[in-house]
C-alpha cells in the first residue's frame, strides 16, 4: 500500500477500526513509521470480527488523518487461505511440463 502520508516515529497516531458502527479495536501510540505497520497492528486480535470494517488513523503530530475500508477474516479463512496455496493441485494429480 502506498500513500503520501509520512510518519516518523515521535508522531502520536491514533488509530480506531469500526464496524457495523461499534469501535472494536482502538490505539493511541507512536513508533510506527508507515501505514502498513499500523495496519497490522490493528488488525491483530480482530479475530472475533469477520466482513469489511472502516479503519481510521489520525496522526495529531502531522494534522493529517486517512480513512479506508479493510477486510478481515477470520482465522480459520486465513489458515486455509495458506494451506490451499501452498499445498498441491486440488485435483491431486501432479502436473508435469515437457520442455
Amino acid at each position: 500500500m502506498t500513500t503520501h502520508k509520512s510518519i516518523s516515529k515521535d508522531d502520536n497516531i491514533f488509530a480506531s477500526i469500526v464496524a457495523q458502527g461499534k469501535t472494536i479495536k482502538s490505539i493511541y501510540a507512536h513508533n510506527f513509521t508507515s501505514i502498513n505497520e499500523i495496519i497490522n497492528m490493528m488488525t491483530t486480535d480482530c479475530d472475533s470480527h469477520c466482513g469489511l470494517v472502516q479503519l481510521n488513523i489520525r496522526n495529531q503530530s502531522q494534522g493529517w488523518a486517512f480513512n479506508m475500508l479493510l477486510r478481515i477474516s477470520d482465522t480459520l479463512s486465513r489458515t486455509l487461505r495458506r494451506r490451499s496455496q501452498s499445498q498441491q493441485p486440488h485435483d491431486g494429480l501432479q502436473y508435469r511440463l515437457a520442455f
